[in-house]
């Protein structure tokens, strides 16, 4: 089986990445399909993106309008249950502890979750446990989650200098995972909403696009992508590891391949 490890970088706008001029962010252009006008669902909040992102279904599917979990009145077959049916192992890291919502636990491998904002260097914690599960508990499916860009939009407004430094902060933390993982998986790095100001959840355009990369061995190079959905991530996943795409999933398998 294929492995793949999906990193979320929380309240990433999508005209931020040409802003901070990260090198790992022009290594991914250049080494890997791409889009940075990836449009999320609304409302564009942290749950219910993050359960469209995992669920290829928007709100009006899943029923989340809040980051407070409903469990849907008609459930959704997710990525993470997916491929625990492929005999996958899935692992979750995560410094904002609702996602732990996002699969059912019976699915999960491994997991870690902090309280959001609890902890100091929270970022470098989650990154750190995932690192270990890749090792030690050699997880084919890893999904990454890191709150303090967002947390530094609210604090200090969205395309603040504080904000994209933090955000240069996470690709350095994410060139970190792909570092190690490069020669046994596939590396997708995107987001779950932007902002502006110091809000977000409308249906403003800097709140709706997000930057999405991926790079691997299979996946084409400096490949960039005019348009895709929020609700094409996990059909991508899927396609990627070898999984079959269940048909109540409405997102499409993006132009990637070789």
């Amino acid at each position: 089986m294929n492995k793949v490890i999906l990193i979320s970088i929380d309240g990433t706008r999508a005209d931020a990445i040409t802003k901070i001029n990260h090198p790992f962010v022009n290594f991914l252009m250049e080494n890997g399909t791409y889009c940075l006008n990836e449009k999320t669902v609304f409302p564009s909040v942290t749950l219910p993106c993050h359960y469209s992102m995992t669920h290829s279904v928007p709100p009006e599917r899943h029923g989340m309008t809040t980051n407070q979990f409903m469990p849907p009145v008609r459930p959704v077959v997710g990525l993470f249950e997916q491929a625990n049916w492929y005999g996958a192992k899935v692992a979750m890291c995560s410094n904002f502890v609702t996602l732990r919502d996002l699969a059912n636990p019976e699915v999960v491998h491994v997991a870690y979750f902090l309280k959001m904002a609890h902890y100091e260097e929270e970022d470098w914690r989650v990154v750190d446990k995932a690192l270990e599960f890749m090792d030690t508990e050699k997880a084919e499916l890893v999904f990454v989650h890191l709150v303090d860009t967002d947390h530094y939009g609210h604090d200090y407004g969205f395309m603040s200098d504080k904000y994209l430094e933090r955000l240069s902060i996470a690709y350095d933390l994410a060139q970190k995972i792909y570092d190690v993982g490069k020669d046994e998986y596939t590396v997708i790095v995107t987001s779950d909403h932007g902002g502006h100001d110091r809000v977000h959840g409308t249906e403003m355009d800097e709140d709706m696009h997000v930057p999405f990369f991926m790079v691997g061995e299979n996946v084409k190079k400096n490949h960039e992508l005019k348009e895709m959905s929020i609700l094409d991530v996990t059909p991508t996943i899927a396609d990627a590891m070898g999984l079959d795409i269940p048909g109540i999933w409405e997102g499409k398998v993006i132009n990637y391949k070789k």
